[in-house]
């Protein structure tokens, strides 16, 4: 939402791979930096993305949660 701050902050590829990265991103952020467990996040959020349009899931908030799993949390 436009003029929320973020909660958590999600990263993938490069900065799945580099520990240093994402704790710097977290410290920067001031925020959790969740690593998915997943490879392909634009595939995930296209199909959190459709199954809301398909009906599957009434809003994106509760289709993400269903279908997004994270493998670690950075904490600033």
């Amino acid at each position: 939402m436009v003029g929320t701050p973020p909660l958590l902050v999600g990263a993938g590829n490069g900065v799945r791979q580099n520990r240093l990265l994402a704790q710097i991103l977290a410290r920067r952020f001031g925020k959790t930096l969740l690593i998915p467990n997943h490879a392909e996040e634009a595939a995930v959020g296209a199909a959190v993305a459709a199954s809301v349009g398909l009906g599957i899931f009434g809003d994106l908030e509760t289709a993400a949660a269903a279908l997004l799993d994270y493998a670690e949390a950075v904490e600033p």
